[in-house]
């Protein structure tokens, strides 16, 4: 029985068209793995957002502050007229 199934995945396995163990059939379940892991992951990082989003607390707008300071203006030298 061990023999038989050797031999079946021998038989398999030196076929070129059998998808299964193809260089480029690896690449493309690797490429489905990788897409598949990745929207997992960006919706875990969405979901995590949201909910840091939601703790803070939406700011009130404030009202605009102005800011004056007075003060003197400087004093000329007299000027002397008598040249």
């Amino acid at each position: 029985m061990k023999s038989l199934c050797l031999i079946l995945f021998l038989a398999i396995g030196a076929m070129p068209g059998c998808s299964h163990f193809s260089s480029s059939a690896r690449q493309q379940r690797a490429y489905a793995k990788y897409v598949r892991k990745s929207a997992v992951v960006r919706e875990k990082r969405q979901k995590q957002f949201r909910q840091e989003k939601a703790k803070i607390p939406p700011a009130a707008p404030s009202e605009p502050q102005i800011t004056t300071e007075v003060s003197e203006a400087p004093q000329t030298a007299p000027s002397d007229s008598n040249n």
